[in-house]
């Protein structure tokens, strides 16, 4: 198994190689504290037996469906009484379970009750990451297998290390994402994740003024998004490039002429249509920012 004989690879875990082989032949089931130090010896990364927040019944099911659309739509107050709820009835000795629990909790830290510098949410993003996945050993590691979650919490930590101006930092965070959508599976079984990655990093360019690739980004997305017939953020790239358009000019030194501003509520008109049939309150939003302050200029 990745160059290690079974020899190596069951010292210390197991008392001899059959144990092993019958784990490996499925005679026998691998308890999850062996599949921890397995992975430990074949340098891989990520808690690749417990991917899912393990839910017992379908009224918790039902409450974290809920929460997630609360969070979506920014309804904190919900967010916040849905999680009391839910953290009482999960089994939070699961890492995965911490996990989704430790993360709700630093999300309403920073954004609801604004308690958190950027550096602070950076710091906790990581502590939670770490629970599942060991962060002393990630930039060293041959390979990695991200969870959902995982990928998720890598993405925003690229995305704050980039609001930091940390870009050597936010390029080796980068640099793990990259590499596991390099495997065409991964793309295409985690497509939600690697939209939500691409959006992030198409921001991130246009926050740095490379509006050029942020836009090759968000095309290749679209385009990506037809083929797999997933829909979920066109919205939120079609924004992005029309965004960009006006910022570029402006960051120029100029401001808009009639036909650009004409062009630009085009644009917008679009997109909002878009936001619309797909129930994106959020871009209607900046959509609805964008066009009071183009009145305002």
């Amino acid at each position: 198994m990745l160059g290690m004989t079974n020899e190596n690879l069951a010292d210390g875990i197991y008392n001899n190689t059959k144990a092993l082989s019958g784990v490996q032949h499925n005679r026998s089931t691998l308890h999850p504290k062996n599949a921890e130090q397995i992975l430990a010896k074949l340098n891989l990364t990520g808690d690749m037996y417990s991917d899912e927040v393990k839910l017992n019944d379908m009224t918790l099911y039902d409450d974290c469906f809920k929460l997630t659309n609360s969070l979506f739509k920014n309804k904190y107050d919900e967010v916040d009484m849905l999680l009391g709820k839910i953290k009482g009835r999960l089994d939070l000795n699961i890492k995965v379970n911490r996990q989704y629990v430790g993360h709700k909790e630093l999300v309403l830290s920073m954004r609801w009750r604004q308690l958190l510098s950027d550096e602070e949410y950076l710091e906790g993003l990581k502590r939670v990451l770490d629970i599942t996945l060991p962060i002393n050993r990630l930039f060293s590691v041959s390979d990695h297998m991200f969870t959902i979650k995982e990928v998720v919490l890598i993405t925003i930590i690229f995305c704050t290390y980039s609001d930091l101006g940390m870009l050597s930092d936010m390029n080796r965070w980068k640099g793990l994402l990259d590499e596991h959508f390099k495997n065409l599976d991964n793309k295409i079984i985690y497509w939600e994740q690697y939209a939500f990655y691409k959006c992030a990093e198409a921001n991130v360019m246009s926050n740095h003024k490379e509006y050029k690739i942020s836009n090759q980004v968000a095309t290749q997305l679209i385009q990506e998004s037809c083929l797999a017939a997933n829909f979920e953020y066109v919205a939120s790239f079609t924004y992005i490039i029309a965004w960009g358009y006006r910022q570029e000019i402006e960051d120029n030194g100029k401001k808009l002429n009639l036909s650009q501003h004409q062009h630009y509520l085009t644009l917008l008109n679009q997109v909002y249509i878009l936001a619309e049939i797909l129930d994106k309150p959020s871009i209607i939003d900046l959509i609805d920012k964008d066009i009071k302050s183009l009145s305002e200029v």
